[in-house]
């Protein structure tokens, strides 16, 4: 199958797609849809300690992205916990997403902040994530 229905481009007779296709919409001729894969993101990975491991798993998460989301998009939140017990420890790695460069000062300004009563350190660096091969624009 191939043509073009109701402005789409579909797979051509080789079966590839002509030029890059993103739910079949040919994705070169919006310039709308080129600036949102092409705008920078800077991704930040925050180390926290000192919150309240009394907390199951999972209101522990909530909390820290409650917390954080103030400073971007929250990725991911990691937990560690101990192999033997499978108790959390009092660290965990956040994935914080900002669409500015001052993520990082954002983060940091929460550093003595607390949380559940408890004072929080914070330690932020910055995370370069592995670049998608199958993104539109590489």
């Amino acid at each position: 199958m191939y043509g073009s229905v109701f402005g789409r481009q579909d797979l051509s007779i080789s079966g590839r797609q002509n030029p890059p296709v993103v739910g079949g919409w040919r994705i070169l001729d919006d310039p709308e849809i080129r600036a949102y894969y092409l705008k920078p993101r800077f991704c930040w990975y925050a180390d926290v300690e000192g919150f309240d491991t009394s907390l199951p798993a999972d209101e522990i998460k909530e909390s820290l992205i409650n917390h954080f989301k103030s400073c971007g998009v929250i990725g991911r939140v990691f937990l560690d916990t101990n192999p033997e017990t499978n108790v959390v420890d009092s660290h965990a790695s956040i994935v914080i997403i900002g669409e500015d460069a001052d993520t990082d000062e954002k983060v940091m300004e929460l550093n003595g902040s607390e949380l559940g009563g408890r004072k929080l350190t914070v330690k932020v660096e910055l995370f370069v994530p592995p670049k998608l091969k199958d993104a539109p624009f590489n």
